[in-house]
């Protein structure tokens, strides 16, 4: 029977997912010029960018990341945009070892650059805090991600977390912050938590808006892990269910950082199965994904709280264990 076998090749899938990735990004570009999109950008971040801090429902030192958006060239900004953004997330992705066809494949990850989002300023955010040694550049990665606190709140608490140079790391935060009030006026953030207040609730928003009571519940869950990458990770997917009003193009950032399996993908197209009987309004059941990789990791963490913690964690990351610190 040996002299029957056939030698079939050996996938290098790591390959393949990048090669998809990319097939994916140059797919999305081209048709930018064809089809309609990029509503977000153009309705508030690119007015944002442009000067009209109000314009943007962020904080108002958001615009300093957002600053290169103003110079995009008219006409094109939002084919542009989804390729300069596309580019990053392969960045990060290729940075943090995330798998790339997951991420640029999935729906979240669509929406995202359909609407024109800008969570990949707290993408970078994220990965710098994460991995960065010097404590003023995990600041300023935290400084990073504080351009969506609703989504990023429990993340940064993560990060900081038994942290040594927890001091270190929030002074660049806080310079950021003062900077920014005598900037753009000591009541901006009032201004801006009574504009966001008024923002209506858009149907790409209502992602979590059945299952935050939950989510809220669980914020306890990523202070069982023992290691500071599984706790970070763990944040990023309780946080999308502990918020009521999340964009699913949200669940994105943990799609990067989570590392998520191949079933990621297409768990994260299931809530479409309920749009016969539901339409428009199935996306409630888009926390279907987030909720998923986070039960897929409870047997982990029960070995993790069996074997106990102790000591605090390293600031620097520790290559030999997958960066896990």
């Amino acid at each position: 029977m040996a002299a029957f076998r056939v030698a079939l090749p050996a996938w290098n899938f790591q390959r393949v997912s990048w090669a998809a990735a990319v097939g994916v990004l140059l797919a999305l570009t081209v048709t930018t010029f064809s089809l309609p999109g990029g509503n977000d950008l153009y309705l508030f971040y690119l007015p944002f960018a442009q000067g009209c801090v109000s314009c943007g429902y962020v904080p108002y030192f958001a615009q300093w990341p957002l600053a290169p958006l103003a110079f995009l060239p008219a006409g094109a900004e939002w084919p542009v945009y989804v390729l300069a953004s596309a580019l990053i997330w392969l960045g990060l992705a290729w940075v943090d070892r995330a798998n790339p066809a997951v991420l640029l494949l999935s729906l979240p990850f669509l929406g995202e650059l359909w609407l024109g989002q800008i969570d990949w300023v707290l993408a970078i955010g994220l990965v710098v805090a994460l991995r960065a040694r010097n404590p003023y550049i995990r600041g300023l990665g935290i400084a990073l991600m504080a351009v969506k606190p609703q989504l990023a709140w429990l993340i940064i608490l993560a990060l900081l977390w038994r942290d040594r140079e927890w001091w270190r790391v929030l002074t660049v935060p806080a310079a950021v912050g003062i900077l920014s009030l005598l900037i753009f006026g000591p009541t901006w953030p009032l201004d801006w938590l009574r504009a966001s207040s008024g923002l209506p609730v858009h149907i790409w928003r209502i992602a979590s808006i059945d299952i935050w009571p939950l989510g809220a519940a669980l914020v306890w869950l990523p202070w069982l892990a023992r290691e500071r990458r599984a706790r970070v990770e763990l944040a990023a997917l309780v946080g999308c269910i502990a918020t009521p009003f999340v964009g699913i193009y949200a669940y994105v950032l943990p799609l990067l950082i989570a590392r998520p399996p191949w079933w990621a993908l297409p768990l994260s197209y299931a809530w479409l199965l309920a749009y016969p009987w539901f339409g428009a309004d199935a996306i409630r059941f888009a926390w279907l994904l987030p909720l998923g990789l986070l039960i897929a990791r409870l047997p982990q963490l029960r070995s993790a709280v069996r074997a106990g913690w102790t000591g605090r964690d390293r600031p620097a990351p520790v290559d030999r264990t997958d960066h896990e610190q």
